[in-house]
């Protein structure tokens, strides 16, 4: 039992050099105010049908793709590189294998940083409200199954995977997928119905296709 005890302290410690060490560094609280600042505009912009509009006019007007702005501003982290990337990362190759490479040292760069204080207040009370958010999650997940019904019985070229309303497939929902044969069209056609569907929202995919030298 004392040597166990021995090992679980030894363990704690190492843990604990690394996170306090240079490995890891840790998110600056103006950083996070950062983040905190843009889902508030976000959020006043996409609850109100005006201002919504009327960013969409100057996005439009600048020639941008709507789809593209809407996707990088909800982005948790940044893939674009700086010059200062390109001068310390230590890189192989030209072209694009060169840019792919500088792009994911970039964003693990930013994953594998510790959290700010102030995220790790906001944590602490979301987990005091755990029950509030479950209770809210289970309305979603309501709302969300009556949608695939309704999806189902009036639209039935429209495919809503399998893993998202089986029972196999729990999800609580936090983006609602849906399969269609023309994506972008549907997206511009519900657009102009007043309901804003971009494609490319999640940027959900493959862990080792952020990864150097998975082959």
């Amino acid at each position: 039992a004392a040597a166990a005890q021995k090992d679980v302290t030894d363990i704690a410690e190492r843990m604990r050099r690394i996170q306090c060490g240079n490995l890891y560094g840790q998110q600056a609280n103006i950083d996070y105010m950062k983040k905190v600042v843009k889902g508030i505009f976000v959020r006043w912009v996409s609850d109100n049908p005006l201002t919504c509009g009327l960013v969409y006019t100057i996005i439009k007007y600048f020639g941008w793709k709507y789809d593209d702005v809407v996707t990088s501003s909800i982005r948790g982290f940044s893939s674009n590189v700086s010059s200062s990337n390109i001068i310390s990362s230590a890189t192989r190759g030209t072209g694009k294998s060169k840019d792919e490479e500088l792009r994911r040292r970039s964003l693990m760069s930013q994953i594998r940083r510790r959290p700010s204080v102030s995220l790790l207040s906001v944590l602490h009370r979301r987990l005091m409200q755990s029950s509030e958010t479950n209770r809210k999650v289970r309305k979603r997940i309501r709302r969300c199954q009556y949608a695939t019904k309704m999806i189902t019985k009036y639209a039935p070229a429209v495919g809503v995977p399998s893993s998202v309303h089986t029972k196999q497939g729990k999800g609580v929902y936090w983006l609602f997928p849906i399969n269609v044969s023309d994506p972008q069209k549907v997206s511009k056609q519900l657009l102009a119905k007043g309901y804003d569907v971009p494609r490319g929202t999640s940027q959900l995919g493959c862990v080792t296709s952020f990864l150097i030298n998975t082959a």
